[in-house]
């Protein structure tokens, strides 16, 4: 390029880049009058930059061009198309059924409508026509076909559904798909910072649709927030759909055969593989879900490539990717565990093999990484909210110790003589706070271990406080046993087959699943929470009290499948009335936002006034008289 072609390129490059979003592109084919080289070398330096999102977020689609040598020195150029203005569409008749309602976007390859399905009752739908202009264009008619078979392949809730297809009698393609009520996940990041149970909600049900396109041998290939919807159901739920699947890859595909393998995507998301055009597999929509992830928890994408040409940018982003993101998450986020990095570097590695070999499989790892961090920020939370010790706030001498002299009982075989004088209220409340600031610097000395109890060896007299605080079996404790717990061992989905109990420190072996043996020694509701496929989930839900001393066993006629190499933590509730935030919520039903918080709540105020002792492979849940309601935390590893 010579000086002047140079400082010609500059020139349309900074007047496109100074005019509003939506005059760029009209802006960009006039200055460059026809000359396609001008405008390409424009559009390398937009799409990089920072502040011409309408171009960098746009996903490479094929073209003719081939400048940008890489490391295998065979990758393809590739530019989208530009959108056309389009003439108003509103009351447009598609094949005698859709009546168009308004115009939603247009692409590369198509226009999008809102539309009305007069077969239906006027229901809302999506009607996407291929663009006239590339009609005639046998690739663009490729890809536009190749999106609607991979929709139709994919059966799934988190994916958008295609409901019809055909013909205008133009000749150009159209296909129907269902409409998505609600806003993109890129909207929702814009507006507000997602919560752990948020993020951790959100990446498993991309996973989870993921999945299922996957096995139908359909990889995305433009995975981004813009290309996830979340759906608007009346409540508070994020509820996810898949989206635009216009350069989606159709494995076994008559259709696709001759689809292009150059470089297809969004640059900030796609994996090595997809930027050097070596090669694809879920491995590459998996890398862009590790991005997607960094980017909810994080607040900014864990690579930022050279903003100065197009390949500069790919040779930038490539050696990131090698170098991998080091510790820059948790600078960011230091509240979050080693793990969750841990667990997003596989993700994110620069070889797809050494990547996670599904989907799920990420989901499971990121899930157990965040509710680990979650349960260390529950406990950070205790600390801060306990009460400082001043004379202000402590009883006045005899105002609590006669009240609790009456109310205590003698311990059995010991009479008033013979038995110790109880200690002062104001003893017993320094005597308290003592033991849970040792429980909480011995929690944060071991690293900031969620598995509690579960770790010490299994001995008759050996308690443990739900914090992790060792008591010494010698000293008396005024709690009570209030509830037992065994977790039977059974054949999946066989729970006459048992294969006996559970100890604490065992982990469940593969093959088996688990059965709950529940009995509270009092009467009470007694409630079980558990995350289950990325969600807070009610595991059961009382409609009358458990009577004292009456084993109830859960699942009734099944038994709980947990995934492999993970953890599970269980919450179980044991209250004296009804607990009203949980009402209507029935088993197997997750969790909404406000009730995960209200859980969390209860489980912040109540968990840490329980102790658990273990005897064999039974859990023993203590409290002292009154606590109401009781809650403990039984984890178990798988």
């Amino acid at each position: 390029m010579t000086p002047e072609q140079y400082q010609r390129v500059t020139d349309i490059f900074n007047q496109v880049l100074e005019s509003p979003p939506d005059k760029q592109l009209d802006l960009l084919a006039a200055l460059c009058a026809g000359d396609e080289t001008l405008r390409h070398e424009v559009e390398s330096l937009l799409r990089v930059h920072p502040s011409a999102q309408s171009f960098i977020e746009e996903p490479f689609q094929p073209s003719a061009l081939e400048d940008l040598p890489t490391e295998h020195g065979a990758l393809q150029t590739q530019s989208f198309f530009h959108l056309d203005t389009g003439q108003q569409a509103r009351g447009t008749s598609v094949s005698d059924r859709y009546v168009v309602e308004r115009e939603l976007g247009r692409g590369g390859n198509g226009v999008v409508y809102l539309a009305r399905d007069q077969q239906l009752h006027g229901r809302l739908v999506v009607v996407k026509v291929l663009l006239e202009a590339q009609q005639s264009t046998p690739l663009a008619q490729r890809m536009f076909e190749s999106e609607s078979e991979a929709l139709a392949r994919i059966s799934h809730p988190g994916v958008v559904t295609v409901l019809d297809r055909g013909r205008l009698l133009s000749g150009q393609s159209y296909f129907v798909m269902e409409y998505v009520r609600g806003e993109t996940l890129r909207a929702l990041m814009q507006r507000r910072t997602l919560s752990l149970a948020e993020v951790s909600s959100v990446v498993a049900q991309i996973g989870r649709a993921l999945g299922a396109a996957h096995r139908e041998g359909v990889y995305h290939r433009d995975l981004k927030p813009e290309n996830v919807m979340l759906e608007d159901l009346g409540d508070d739920a994020l509820h996810v759909k898949l989206i635009d699947f216009g350069i989606a890859k159709v494995a076994n595909s008559a259709m696709s055969n001759n689809m292009p393998e150059g470089l297809v995507g969004t640059l900030p998301y796609m994996a090595p593989e997809q930027v050097l055009s070596t090669g694809c597999s879920p491995a590459t929509d998996i890398y862009a879900l590790g991005v997607i992830a960094y980017e909810l928890l994080a607040g900014e994408r864990p690579y930022k490539p050279a903003q100065s040409t197009l390949r500069d940018a790919i040779r930038s982003l490539t050696t990131m990717q090698r170098a991998g993101f080091g510790d820059r998450l948790r600078a960011r986020r230091p509240d979050l565990d080693e793990e969750v990095e841990n667990v997003l570097r596989k993700a994110l590695a620069y070889e797809a093999a050494d990547r996670y070999p599904t989907a799920e499989a990420f989901v499971g790892a990121f899930i157990q990484a965040l509710e680990i961090s979650a349960q260390q920020e529950a406990v950070a939370r205790a600390v801060e909210e306990e009460p400082t010790i001043s004379l202000s706030n402590l009883p006045l001498a005899g105002e609590e110790s006669d009240r609790l002299a009456t109310d205590s009982e003698t311990p059995s075989g010991l009479t008033s003589e013979t038995s110790s004088p109880l200690p002062s209220a104001r003893e017993q409340r320094l005597e308290q706070v003592i033991l849970v600031g040792i429980a909480l610097l011995l929690l944060f000395g071991a690293g900031g271990s969620v598995i509690w109890w579960w770790n010490s060896p299994p001995k008759a007299t050996a308690t443990v406080g739900t914090a992790g605080t060792p008591r010494l079996a010698s000293a008396p404790s005024p709690a009570s046993s209030v509830l037992t717990c065994d977790i039977e061992l059974v054949a999946p989905g066989n729970p006459s087959e048992s294969a006996g109990f559970l100890k604490p420190e065992e982990v469940v072996p593969t093959g088996k699943d688990i059965v709950f043996h529940l009995t509270p020694r009092q009467t009470g509701f007694l409630y079980l929470f558990a995350p289950t496929n990325g969600q807070l989930t009610a595991f059961r839900m009382p409609d009358e009290p458990s009577p004292a001393d009456y084993p109830v066993v859960f699942p009734k006629n099944a038994s709980i499948g947990l995934a492999r190499t993970a953890v599970t933590n269980f919450t179980v509730v044991l209250s004296t009335a009804k607990l009203a935030a949980f009402e209507g919520l029935r088993s197997g039903q997750p969790l909404s936002p406000a009730q995960q918080r209200e859980l969390a709540t209860l489980v912040e105020r109540q968990a840490l006034q329980t102790q658990v002792a273990t005897e064999g492979t039974q859990r023993q849940v203590r409290a002292a008289p009154g606590t109401d309601p009781i809650v403990f935390q039984a984890v178990v590893k798988h």
